[in-house]
């Protein structure tokens, strides 16, 4: 009995950890070609969690380079942030979409996570899939 519980014990401590933040960003964004469109990106923290409003912060959008997306700024800081004082930050990202067709934006961040008064940096990843049509008709 006593090995089946220490087995246990042993698969227990090879579990994943909970993310303790993640970045928050529209599932799919529509854009139609030539326009200006404006979306946002956050930094959620999981409960108990702070994106320290102090420490160093920087996210990054690294799109193909053939994809046709152009984001107004590709590195943004704390200071870009709509809410920059915010223990879960969020940032407005002005995009066009010059070339037709779907294309993923590879997104990173890099901050300092803090619990109580425990603080440590961290480096997080997403994806954002970014579709550009054509202008319809009606507003050609």
């Amino acid at each position: 009995m006593a090995s089946v519980a220490s087995g246990l014990a042993a698969q227990q401590g090879h579990a994943e950890p909970a993310a303790k933040c993640r970045i928050a960003v529209p599932a799919n964004v529509r854009l139609i070609q030539g326009e200006m469109s404006e979306f946002y990106l956050g930094l959620v923290p999981s409960d108990g969690f702070t994106v320290s409003a102090s420490g160093p912060l920087r996210v990054s959008l690294v799109a193909p380079e053939d994809s046709g997306i152009v984001f107004k700024q590709s590195e943004l800081r704390r200071k870009h942030a709509s809410d920059a004082q915010s223990s879960a930050p969020r940032f407005p990202l002005l995009v066009e979409g010059t070339r037709v067709g779907t294309s993923t934006t590879h997104v990173s961040a890099r901050f300092w996570l803090c619990k109580s008064r425990l603080c440590r940096p961290q480096s997080i990843e997403a994806q954002l899939v970014v579709q550009v049509a054509e202008p319809s008709q009606d507003s050609k």
